[in-house]
């Protein structure tokens, strides 16, 4: 009677671990499950934000657009440096016209028989002046592209950043 009573108790213990042991696995699996279900709705959220981003910012590809700004803001300069170079020779050569002029008009006292001299001073003038509103207008674009490319750092800030995010869900 004692051994069938610790053959009972033993098959009972046997029982109720199994039954542990079966629902410790059941919980353990719901919770993976539950884990992996969270894992993909977060990678997908994530994608999601991701591509909402690239709409939203008209990104399709950053470092093409990026190298395409910087050939740009290249551009732009090398025409600057090209206006500046212009500026120079024509402001040097407006100045010689004007001394020129200025010799004449001491020498002979009067500037109707040196017209030429004095279209050509004014023709510089006109010159200078015209490369000198250039030079604004290139310089408000070389601000807007400066804008642009620092607005693109800050889309490829975010950008990596979501991506991190993704990459970690």
């Amino acid at each position: 009677l004692a051994a069938q009573i610790a053959n009972s108790l033993t098959e009972e213990v046997i029982t109720r671990l199994r039954k542990m042991d079966t629902k410790d696995a059941d919980i353990s699996s719901e919770f993976a499950r539950d884990q992996v279900v969270n894992a993909e709705r977060k990678l997908r959220e994530g994608e999601a934000a991701v591509s909402e981003f690239k709409r939203q910012t008209n990104v399709l590809s950053l470092d093409d657009e990026k190298r395409i700004k910087l050939d740009q803001f290249a551009k732009l300069e090398a025409d600057r440096t090209e206006i500046l170079s212009n500026l120079a020779l024509y402001g040097e050569k407006h100045r010689q016209a004007e001394d020129d002029l200025k010799k004449q008009q001491e020498r002979f006292g009067s500037l109707e028989l040196y017209r030429d001299v004095e279209k050509k001073a004014l023709e510089y003038r006109q010159t200078e002046a015209s490369l000198r509103a250039k030079m604004q207008i290139l310089d408000q674009e070389i601000d807007r592209q400066r804008g642009e490319l620092a607005y693109l750092n800050e889309v490829e800030y975010e950008l990596a950043r979501l991506e991190r995010d993704v990459s970690i869900s």
